[in-house]
């Protein structure tokens, strides 16, 4: 009985408070607004509408082409003063659309790896994928893009960011085109950069140094 009252107040709270979900339903559903619990989906094959403040999953996500060189890095920029203005536009329309992100509060997993906007927690993409704007840590297995590293990113092989605020430690290469931290790998690479590089080769604005690398602007 108390298992039919449960179910049932769970069915009038989705069916009264259409906007808001609780405990399980997908993030593709485009009348909903927000979901407290957990999310499920099948990433960027359906559009993604809605907050989530718990733990959002998508299976199984374009990562699983990232191995195969499906998709160009977007953030390869030559030392130029033509290439870090486009960078410092695209920063620009980064800020106006931060508001208009989705977001998702608390873990996000991609299980083949998939483009997500915004979390404010942990992203985990154990083959590949990314993310726009990362507040917290951001785990990627083989290669992982981010818009705006806010916090801490980790990946196996390689990774890429456009903005990074914290600490980057890949097992192989790393590219930020404006970097304020630190970057840890065999081989690391910066534009415009505020703080250290550690690796077999670094390389930034005004030098290139093996083993430790830095600069102040």
């Amino acid at each position: 009985m108390k298992v039919f009252v449960f179910l049932l107040v769970l069915f009038i709270g989705h069916s009264t408070f259409g906007q808001t979900r609780w405990l399980l339903w997908t993030h593709h559903d485009s009348f909903t607004d927000k979901i407290n619990g957990l999310s499920l989906g099948i990433g960027i094959y359906l559009e993604k509408e809605t907050n989530v403040n718990g733990i959002k999953v998508d299976i199984p996500g374009l990562g699983m082409f990232v191995p195969a060189g499906v998709g160009s890095d977007p953030y390869v920029l030559s030392n130029d003063s033509l290439s870090l203005a486009i960078h410092e536009s695209k920063s620009d329309s980064l800020k106006a659309e931060k508001k208009l992100m989705t977001k998702t509060n608390g873990l996000y997993v991609s299980g083949f790896g998939d483009v997500e906007e915004m979390v404010n927690g942990i992203a985990v993409h154990p083959i590949g994928g990314k993310v726009e704007v990362i507040n917290g840590i951001s785990l990627f297995g083989i290669i992982g893009f981010i818009s705006q590293n806010n916090g801490l990113t980790v990946t196996a092989f390689i990774s890429s960011c456009r903005h990074s605020n914290g600490l980057i430690i890949s097992g192989f290469f790393n590219q930020a085109v404006e970097m304020n931290g630190v970057q840890i790998g065999l081989f690391n690479k910066s534009i415009k950069t505020k703080g250290f590089q550690f690796g077999l080769w670094n390389t930034n604005e005004k030098r290139s140094l093996p083993f430790v690398n830095w600069n102040f602007r």
